[in-house]
């Protein structure tokens, strides 16, 4: 794979992880509540959590609560939607000049 394509991709990457985790605060935040939005956003922060969990297996409520697990979920959150995007980038990529993954 040439270099360009593995820095686009990387780039593409970072740019739609940065818009899923807008996309999910700002569901969060600005539209009504309700069990279906909720369950989506919980959905998508389970990654995170899961990673967490090894550093914090108690969860946010560690002592007298963790801000660090808080940061580290996001952070982890973050990471994990990398790598989902470049992997779909490369796939993507894949099928549409017609080569296998």
């Amino acid at each position: 794979m040439p270099k360009r394509h593995f820095i686009l991709r990387v780039v593409g990457a970072v740019g739609l992880a940065t818009a899923t985790w807008i996309l999910l605060a700002m569901i969060r935040s600005f539209l009504p509540y309700s069990r279906i939005g909720d369950r989506i956003t919980d959905l998508f922060a389970i990654p995170g959590a899961w990673l967490t969990s090894f550093i914090y297996p108690e969860g946010f409520h560690t002592g007298q609560g963790s801000l660090e697990a808080v940061w580290m979920t996001m952070f982890s959150n973050f990471v994990v939607y990398i790598l989902f995007w470049y992997l779909f980038l490369i796939a993507w990529g894949a099928a549409r000049h017609g080569k296998g993954i």
